[in-house]
Parts: structure tokens; sequence; C-alpha cells
């Protein structure tokens, strides 16, 4: 309570540990569940802070909760684990929440003004039934098809990351711009100036392959760009066999485009 700190609320094995909660300014780190070990609620009120909520193994947390001005982040779920819910009330803010491998997380819920960012599903996990209402917001996606929003909910639009031959083209696209316009392509730096006022890139500015992505697909490319950031948009669009060379460099990324496009682009 108050301006307390608690640090370290760990179950393991079958342990089970009822409600962690923090009230006022008082703050927790690090509330963590293993093996079949079961957290049944993790809550913040006031200004308090919780950070770092993880579950692995196949323990579950049954809710993450934040009300007020308060924070929630790092709610993370990896190994075959499950959170159950994760809810932000009034001016609560909840910040990255994550599920690997097979986990599970369900119910990711904005009300009245709250904001929810960085929802991310890798490997086979599964996010399902992201809602917002009221003037909530929930935003800065990355998922596959195995991320299952609501559709009666505003108030974001469902991207999903392309696949197959959708990813395929787009990859092509881009390396059809690098052939004809090869002095404006740079690994060095997603674009390396800002777009005007007018929503477009001065001339003589030049594109990562993620950049040129965002660029070539023009207002759906700015759209993303301005939901998540480039790399991230790049990611949707590209899909995910081209997202792995955004580090690399222009030699690298050449012989990738070069690939997919069937000519040699030097």
């Amino acid at each position: 309570y108050d301006t307390a700190t608690i640090s370290n609320v760990l179950a393991s094995d079958t342990a089970t540990i009822g409600e962690v909660g923090a009230y006022v300014t008082a703050t927790i780190i690090g509330v963590w569940a293993y093996y079949t070990a079961r957290i049944i609620g993790v809550w913040a009120y006031g200004t308090a802070t919780i950070s770092l909520v993880r579950a692995s193994g196949p323990a579950p947390i049954s809710e993450v909760r934040a009300s007020g001005p308060a924070t929630i982040t790092d709610v993370w779920a990896s190994g075959t684990a499950t959170i159950s819910r994760v809810w932000a009330y009034n001016t609560a803010r909840i910040i990255d929440v994550r599920a690997y491998d097979t986990a599970t997380i369900s119910n990711v819920r904005a009300s009245d003004t709250a904001t929810i960012s960085d929802v991310r599903a890798y490997d086979t996990a599964t996010i399902s039934r992201v809602l917002a209402s009221d003037t909530a917001t929930i935003g800065r996606f990355v998922w596959a098809s195995s991320i299952a929003p609501s559709a009666s909910v505003r108030p974001y639009i469902t991207y999903e990351m392309a696949t197959g031959d959708e990813a395929d083209a787009n990859i092509r696209e881009v390396a059809q711009f690098v052939k004809s316009e090869r002095a404006c392509f740079n690994m060095q730096s997603w674009h390396s100036r800002d777009r005007g006022l007018d929503g477009s890139f001065p001339c003589g500015t030049t594109h990562c392959m993620a950049g040129a992505a965002v660029f070539l697909k023009g207002a759906v490319g700015r759209e993303l760009e301005d939901l998540f950031d480039t790399e991230l948009a790049g990611r949707l669009i590209l899909g995910a066999e081209a997202s792995e060379l955004f580090d690399v460099d222009n030699e690298t990324a050449l012989k990738f485009l070069s690939d997919k496009l069937g000519e040699v682009i030097v």
C-alpha cells in the first residue's frame, strides 16, 4: 500500500498465490507462475505500478487488472501457460502483452479512457477476444491469424500479417522498385528523411526494405506506419520471411530481392 514496494512474487510446482495487489503509489515488480502453479489475481489501483507478470509452463494467471491511472507492464505467457483476463479501466495503462510458444491470453479489454498497447502473439500462441469500449484505445498489434479479435466492439482495425502469395507479391513489388530506383534503396535506415506535411517523402529519400514496402503501399502504408512503426508495418506488408532480413546489409538484402524477382539487382 501507499509507497510500498513488493518484488519477486513467485509460485512454482503446484503452488497457489491468491491475489497480488498494489494500491495508491505502491510498486510490485516480478509476479511469476511456473509449472502448474496458479496466480488468481494481479491488480493495480490508484497510481500503482505492476511490472513483469509472467506465466510459464502450463501455469495459469487468472486475472491482470489495472484501474485509475495505474500501470501494468510486461504481461507475458510462454510454454502452455494461460492468462485468462487482462483488463484496463478508467485511465489505466497496460503495456506489452505477449504470448509465446502455445500459450494463450484471452479477454484483453480496455474501457473508459484506458490504454492497452503492444499486444503480440509469437510462434503458435493465441491472443483472443481483444475488446475496446467507450473511448479506450488498443494499439500496436503484431499477429498472425492466431489472434482472434471480437468484431462487435471498436475502435481498432484488424490487420493480419501477409503470408503466402500476398507476401511474395509485396516482396516482388519492393524488388521491382529497387531495380528501377536503385539509388533510393539503403538498408541503413527505414527512411532517410521524414514525411512532409502532405504525407509524402521529399525527393531523394532512400528507403530500406520495410521502408520501401510502406512507401509503395501509399495511404495504407502511411496508416500502418502511423499506427505501429516502420518495422511492424513492414512486417505486416512483407511477411515473416522478409522481416527476418530487416537488419541485414545492402548486399544480403539485394540478393534476397533478386531471388524473389528472378533477376539480378545490382
